[in-house]
């Protein structure tokens, strides 16, 4: 297996701890699908004692001592250290009553969600250990994501386990079509109410994963075949119509798809907010776009260059792009502000606050001349030059008609 450098020294630390480490869950599955890992998972029997060794050696963060559970981030790549488990006694379909760490490798995988996170890699032999055949799952096209256990049972145990297998098929379909097991799909149905049991922090960080792909787009519209969108957003209604979801693919900043995805579904993109209570400034990005965007189909110029005014200027290409996705024509306005580029902040201006500063205007003035001169120029751009902007400041009596340019 091709890892890090900075992972395959940790692999030969543990060696030389006498520990057997084997590289697990979706590390494993990633790299068998070609796909670059976004971290590696790493686990071994051992104790808590040895975590915390590992921690002291490398200065890494806290250790969850309930899961048995170390996270490192190295040069170059993040970690996930995991003593070998085994859980029983789920109770409020999230979290197991009972973890024991007195546990063996097949123990271990079988714990686990999906067949495909349920392999392990012996870093000394090469070999495989696979016992739930997910590397015929992984070949085969469309490639298959089956649960290790009866589905209605695993879903009801951990709810969480339903939003993992959506983030699982959007990440699996970075390499092709992916489909769920005709019972994992229909236990997705039937057990889907229960995602309204989980903390919304918890669902967020699954939900992050998803927005962060590149291929957002699709997986929001299996997610809306399968009935989740109104258990994901509280604030959408069962049964609302709405747009493909493909313009939320590709590589967008995360307020960008966030806009575009409230386009789609046609609810402001705090009101989503209100309903998840995550990812706050990534939503409130999300609604400037969106204001902006809505601007430009409106005939007031004042109120539209305004609105764009507020908005960093990649911000604006973003909030033109937006409007352009989801409007059928170039309104008089889209045209102004985002092809011609008229004039939006008093940085726009044809005359600096040096210009008006040499020119007389009293420096504690400065800022309100500009305003001024920039309300002119919102309702016409032609006066945007120099000439014709001293020759308004003349005329208003601002600066002294006998100072020259």
């Amino acid at each position: 297996m091709n890892m890090p450098p900075e992972v395959n020294k940790l692999i030969e630390e543990l060696h030389r701890h006498r520990l057997k480490p084997y590289l697990v869950g979706g590390a494993l599955r990633d790299l068998l699908l070609g796909i670059e890992p976004l971290d590696y998972d790493i686990a071994f029997k051992g104790s808590v004692e040895h975590l915390e060794h590992i921690r002291i050696h490398h200065h890494a963060g806290r250790i969850d001592r309930d899961h048995g559970t170390l996270s490192m981030k190295m040069d170059g790549a993040k970690a996930e250290i995991t003593l070998f488990r085994k859980e029983s006694g789920y109770a409020d379909a999230r979290h197991p009553g009972v973890i024991s760490f007195d546990a063996e490798l097949g123990e271990d995988l079988s714990r686990r969600d999906f067949a495909m996170n349920s392999m392990a890699y012996d870093f000394e032999t090469g070999e495989i250990t696979d016992p739930f055949g997910a590397r015929e799952d992984i070949n085969v096209r469309p490639i298959r994501i089956r649960t290790t256990r009866k589905p209605t049972l695993s879903f009801m145990e951990d709810a969480l386990r339903m939003v993992r297998a959506l983030r699982l098929l959007g990440r699996v379909s970075l390499v092709g079509e992916a489909v769920f097991s005709q019972v994992t799909e229909q236990a997705l149905r039937d057990c889907r109410d229960q995602v309204s049991r989980l903390r919304p922090e918890v669902v967020h960080r699954e939900m992050m994963k998803i927005w962060s792909e590149p291929n957002t787009g699709d997986t929001f519209c299996r997610i809306r075949d399968l009935g989740y969108l109104p258990i994901l957003f509280p604030d959408l209604e069962s049964g609302r119509e709405t747009r493909r979801f493909e313009c939320l693919n590709g590589d967008q900043p995360l307020a960008m798809k966030m806009a575009q995805f409230a386009r789609c579904v046609e609810v402001a993109p705090m009101v989503l907010y209100a309903g998840l209570g995550y990812a706050k400034k990534a939503w409130h990005k999300a609604e400037s776009l969106y204001v902006a965007a809505g601007l430009l189909g409106e005939t007031d110029v004042g109120s539209a260059k305004t609105g764009f005014s507020l908005l960093r200027e990649q911000d604006r290409t973003l909030a033109c792009r937006l409007y352009e996705q989801f409007s059928g024509d170039k309104s008089g306005l889209y045209v102004r502000i985002c092809e011609e580029h008229e004039a939006i902040t008093v940085k726009d201006l044809d005359i600096g606050a040096i210009d008006l500063l040499d020119l007389g205007t009293p420096r504690e003035q400065v800022g309100d001349t500009q305003r001024w001169l920039l309300g002119k120029v919102y309702l016409n751009e032609e006066l945007n030059t120099r000439e014709t902007l001293i020759g308004l400041l003349r005329e208003k009596g601002k600066i002294d008609g006998n100072d020259t340019d």
